[in-house]
């Protein structure tokens, strides 16, 4: 733990210093209040200006989105990979990993409670509350999805990636669908 810094007071000894400490803690206000200004344009104009590299990346990275689709046959060598390696960096798409969606989450946790004990310690967990067990039911879905009721009510969803990944860079990634409506 960081130790305190102590303050040492300024002790006014006559009623003309202490006019004079007044006017000093107005001038302070006044350089802080200014400072804290000039912070908050600066602040301002560094955020616009990262807005703006922003937007020059996601042109840039939907553009190469859009040269992917157009160039995907040979860039993949007619399939055979799913990312392009380029001089500058890699392009490509990949499937995310697959995660777990349910409709109505008390419903399905109902429905599986009902199919009995081996089903609840496979597919619930239980805390203070019964939650589903995502991950449990992404490694074996197979037994649970043959509930007809379940399969309307619990979806396995991955998604198809676009992704960027410059030499020496960040990649960036997005989903194929919500580059699609950017076109």
């Amino acid at each position: 733990m960081a130790k305190k810094e102590m303050v040492v007071p300024v002790i006014p000894e006559t009623e003309k210093r202490a006019n004079s400490l007044i006017q000093e803690i107005r001038a302070h206000q006044r350089a802080k209040a200014k400072v804290e200004q000039l912070y908050a344009d600066a602040t301002k104009e560094y955020r616009e200006e990262s807005s703006l590299i922003q937007l020059g990346i996601l042109r840039r990275f939907l553009g190469l989105f859009i040269f992917y689709q157009k160039n995907r046959e040979t860039l993949t060598e007619g399939g055979k990979k799913k990312i392009a390696v380029l001089l500058s960096g890699k392009i490509g798409t990949y499937l995310s990993s697959p995660e777990v969606r349910a409709k109505k989450t008390k419903r399905v946790i109902e429905l599986i409670s009902a199919m009995g004990k081996k089903f609840a310690e496979r597919f619930l967990r239980e805390k203070t509350t019964i939650t589903l067990d995502k991950e449990a039911i992404l490694k074996d879905p197979r037994e649970l999805f043959a509930d007809p009721e379940i399969t309307k009510l619990l979806k396995i969803i991955q998604k198809e990636k676009f992704k960027v990944e410059p030499n020496g860079g960040e990649p960036v990634s997005e989903e194929v669908e919500k580059l699609e409506k950017l076109i």
